[in-house]
């Protein structure tokens, strides 16, 4: 398919390509015939450009009808699906295969879990090459426990779903045809991809998945913008200037699922949205009590305290 071919690269997140265009096809089933417009209205270049370099992670962007995305960032992205995923099945909803692992092996893989988002953190400002003793996108052909097997496999779904719709995101610009100018017109394009995303994964063509797999593509759509929180360099980076800040753009997504037709969802999204901020502040040593009766209280408190302390990080 047009735009995932040429994706060869250097890592093992290579091999997950066409993972990644079988949950593009699956949200956006018209996306491999836009694509194909693309790539004749561009003079036959591909309008998914892979960067495949020794560079610290750059985020996905759009530019000149092209959607860039780089190799390391996928890297990074992996990290932080693999992290979230086992903190959410070890401590959200306590999944049988973990609970029935003895003590080691959860030891183990608890400290995997955090060198991998350790290295997946250095990636922001230095390359290094992937340990493969570590679990990783392949993991059949390492040495690993096969409980590190079967979460890296659950990682590479939620992954490819993400990636999806990372790229729906800088589809969206595209396809909205987004030239701003001004600040405010750049926060408005990119809370309009945002919204073309959301709906790339909750349009009528879903509606026939089952509860599992809605609710997978619950935490993908959320890791699609939680993964900011530990993309950037420092606490002032939450605001910004040519995108809405980030705590702003979070909750949007985390609000956006209490219309009526998703109320259903909403104690999926608030618990794994709260283990986002908590992992997030965790990260950067702020030292938090939020309250323990509810995660929809969680959530909103976690609110209110990131918009705190972003004003004072400004």
């Amino acid at each position: 398919m047009f735009g995932f071919d040429d994706f060869k690269g250097n890592t093992p997140i290579a091999d997950l390509r066409y993972n990644i265009e079988e949950k593009y096809n699956h949200f956006f089933p018209n996306g491999e015939a836009y694509l194909k417009g693309l790539y004749k209205k561009n003079k036959k270049e591909n309008p998914i450009n892979f960067h495949i370099d020794d560079e610290p992670i750059i985020s996905p962007y759009a530019k000149n009808e092209r959607i860039n995305i780089q190799e390391n960032f996928l890297a990074f992205l992996w990290c932080i699906c693999f992290y979230m995923l086992w903190y959410y099945e070890n401590t959200q909803i306590k999944v049988d295969y973990l609970a029935n692992s003895d003590a080691r092996e959860m030891q183990n893989l608890e400290s995997h879990a955090t060198q991998l988002f350790e290295w997946a953190m250095s990636l922001k400002t230095k390359f290094s090459s992937w340990n493969l003793r570590l679990p990783n996108p392949t993991p059949e052909k390492e040495p690993l426990s096969p409980m590190a097997v079967k979460l890296s496999l659950k990682t590479n779904d939620l992954f490819s779903r993400v990636t999806a719709i990372i790229l729906f995101h800088e589809l969206g610009h595209i396809y909205g045809e987004h030239s701003p100018l001004t600040n405010d017109e750049f926060i408005q394009c990119e809370i309009d991809a945002d919204n073309f995303s959301n709906e790339c994964v909750f349009n009528n063509q879903n509606k026939s998945l089952s509860e599992a797999q809605k609710s997978i593509n619950i935490l993908a759509l959320l890791l699609s913008r939680g993964y900011m929180f530990f993309a950037i360099p420092r606490l002032n980076a939450l605001q910004q200037n040519r995108h809405p800040n980030l705590v702003v753009r979070y909750f949007h997504l985390t609000n956006w699922f209490c219309v009526s037709d998703k109320e259903k969802w909403l104690t999926t999204v608030q618990c794994f949205a709260v283990l986002i901020c908590e992992r997030f502040c965790t990260y950067h040593k702020i030292c938090l009590n939020p309250p323990s009766n509810s995660a929809q209280k969680m959530l909103t408190w976690y609110e209110t305290e990131l918009n705190h302390i972003m004003d004072l990080h400004e």
